[in-house]
């Protein structure tokens, strides 16, 4: 797994073929919405997916994260 830890990020963000590949749910969200990346770009977002990260030593981390194409940089932002 990929994952990338942005300071700047206002929210959690998935890659969509990561969520496919592991056969994680994904949920439509009823209002889809538009996230401005570093490029000016505005990103549609039309799911969420609840994802769990273990790092080990016990440590969990569950978050509810937008649904995104990353192109296959990272599979969590």
């Amino acid at each position: 797994m990929k994952v990338f830890q942005d300071g700047g990020a206002t929210r959690n963000f998935v890659d969509a073929a990561f969520l496919k590949r592991h056969r994680i749910p994904i949920t439509r969200l009823a209002s889809p919405k538009a996230v401005k990346v570093a490029d000016d770009r505005r990103v549609p977002i039309t799911a969420t997916a609840h994802i769990r990260l273990d790092f080990g030593q016990g440590y969990t981390y569950h978050t509810e994260a937008w649904v995104m194409d990353m192109g296959g940089h990272f599979d969590v932002l």
